[in-house]
């Protein structure tokens, strides 16, 4: 009898303590009918409690609750930020002596490549501002090992110091006056006037009376422009007082010759014949300048700039597009 009675007893003890153990973490649940928030909780639980993962070497992305990632990034916890690895810059420089001795500083026989570019095509660009015409890569591609393998990791290409070009103040009056489409009398008459100095042809004598008669027809109207081969003439409709005295016809020049230092800190000079077309414009005259040989004179200087820079660094620079 007692034995019976202890018996029940344990198994009904035992019985009670199972049901007390699924009422605990479910919150009496016993079916999943309408337990969808009890999922939902259970889910977001366990991403909260997901570990971290590393991103890079100092990011580190947790998943949310609702599921997004954020990454954290470490560094600003830091007391002191890491320094770089390798170094980062894109050094430029208004002088080939500049250049050379930051070259000479960070220079490694085996990845230090010299570039300079073609002029072929940006003439007029390279009189109007100021343009990168040469650079040197410090950490280019390394050489392959004598084995035929290499022996080198692949060059950054990160780490470059840069030669800018410069156009002083002759260069860029010829530079706009060659690249607009046309130059009203005004204009024509500022760069004449301007720009003697760097005329080499016609001479002085001739300027000063072109000047004289362009200041004399700047408000009289223009009925037509003859134009020889040599020297022209421009029409007028009426006399004015010219350096020869009255008179209704204006000679001006078919071609000038310009010489000039196109570059700031470059010591060679270019030499320019210019073609002078005028043309009859709402009953003013009106200018149109080209030169065939600017293309070939910049290239002779900057191809100097490159002698100059193989001289200084022992590079000899390779010609790019």
């Amino acid at each position: 009898m007692s034995d019976d009675t202890t018996t029940n007893l344990d198994t009904d003890a035992s019985v009670l303590a199972t049901a007390q153990l699924l009422d605990r973490p479910a919150g009496g649940l016993r079916t999943l009918v309408s337990a969808e928030q009890f999922i939902e909780q259970s889910i977001e639980h366990a991403l909260v409690a997901t570990d971290p993962v590393d991103v890079g070497d100092f990011g580190m992305a947790f998943r949310k609750p609702d599921g997004a990632v954020e990454i954290i990034d470490l560094n600003q916890w830091l007391y002191e930020r890491p320094k770089p690895t390798f170094i980062t810059d894109r050094a430029k420089f208004v002088s080939v002596d500049s250049l050379a001795r930051y070259v000479e500083r960070y220079a490694v026989e085996e990845s230090t490549v010299a570039y300079i570019s073609d002029t072929y095509g940006k003439g007029i660009k390279l009189l109007t501002s100021d343009n990168d015409v040469a650079w040197i890569t410090i950490d280019d591609h390394p050489l392959f090992g004598f084995d035929g393998t290499m022996d080198q990791p692949v060059g950054r290409q990160a780490h470059t110091a840069s030669l800018v070009l410069r156009p002083t103040e002759a260069g860029k009056r010829w530079g706009q006056a060659l690249s607009a489409a046309h130059l009203s009398q005004e204009q024509f008459l500022d760069l004449v006037v301007d720009g003697i100095g760097e005329i080499a042809e016609p001479d002085g004598a001739v300027l000063r009376d072109l000047i004289s008669d362009l200041h004399a027809i700047r408000t009289t109207e223009v009925q037509s422009v003859v134009r020889t081969g040599g020297e022209g003439s421009i029409q007028l409709a009426e006399n004015v007082k010219l350096h020869a005295g009255q008179g209704n016809e204006v000679s001006f020049p078919e071609t000038l010759k310009a010489t000039f230092v196109p570059f700031v800190g470059v010591s060679d000079a270019v030499v320019l014949t210019v073609r002078i077309k005028p043309a009859v414009g709402s009953n003013k005259v009106v200018f149109s300048l080209s030169c065939a040989q600017l293309e070939d004179q910049l290239a002779h200087v900057v191809g100097t700039i490159a002698a100059t820079i193989a001289e200084h660094t022992s590079l000899n620079p390779l010609w790019k597009p």
